[in-house]
This record gives C-alpha cells, structure tokens and sequence, in this order.
C-alpha cells in the first residue's frame, strides 16, 4: 500500500467514525464505491476518498468534523 493509500485509508477510519458517533449517515460514493467492489480497496492510481452525504446533513457534518477534527 503506498503512503498516500495510506493516508486515505487512516482519513476514512477518522471521518467514518465521527458520522457514526454523531449518528450522520454516509455512503461511498463514485471511485471509492468502485475501488471497494472491483479491487476489494482502493483504486490502484486513485488519489481522493469519495464520501457521500444526505444534504439536509450538512450543517451537522460541518459541526461534526470541526468539533472533532484539528
């Protein structure tokens, strides 16, 4: 796994657990979803994390993340 994998795969664990403790639902989306299902992970050449919301959520994700997040 090379270090910017890495990296997302630690933002992921990170983010994904603020929007369960705050009970905010959220999905993978686009080339997460794909890299999840066709390579069991990420993208080989992709480089971002895709993540959804519902948009009536987005004030609580906002306060959320920057309750939580330096």
């Amino acid at each position: 796994m090379s270090d910017n994998h890495a990296a997302l795969l630690q933002a992921y664990k990170d983010i994904s657990a603020i929007l369960e403790k705050e009970g905010i639902t959220y999905y993978a989306a686009y080339g997460t979803a794909i890299g999840a299902v066709r390579h069991n992970g990420i993208i080989p050449w992709d480089d971002d994390l895709d993540l959804a919301v519902y948009g009536a959520d987005l004030d609580r994700v906002n306060e959320a993340l920057c309750k939580h997040l330096d």
